[in-house]
């Protein structure tokens, strides 16, 4: 894996914009756009290239079914709570990838 981090939301859509992506893992709360306005973005932008669309794994401590709604109807593949435990990463990312 070579992971790429980034501070924010459109942070995250430039560099997807500039790179190509087998996987991200979205923060819900980032500063500036958050991770459902960033994965509606991210979504616009692969329909608008045509692009296939990459596995948006939501990241978020908020546990209630309704935040979980919210992400997969936000465009994001899955989720993730935190706190994040390896054997829940490694298996969304085996499910995924």
């Amino acid at each position: 894996f070579d992971p790429v981090c980034v501070e924010s939301g459109e942070d995250c859509i430039k560099v997807v914009k500039e790179e190509t992506f087998d996987l991200i893992f979205m923060d819900c709360h980032m500063p500036d756009m958050d991770g459902f306005e960033t994965t509606a973005a991210l979504r616009k932008y692969e329909a608008e290239q045509q692009r296939n669309p990459v596995p948006i794994i939501a990241l978020t401590a908020n546990t209630s079914a309704e935040i979980r709604q919210e992400c997969l109807t936000s465009g994001m593949s899955d989720y993730v709570a935190k706190p994040i435990k390896i054997d829940t990463l490694f298996e969304v990312m085996k499910r995924w990838l």
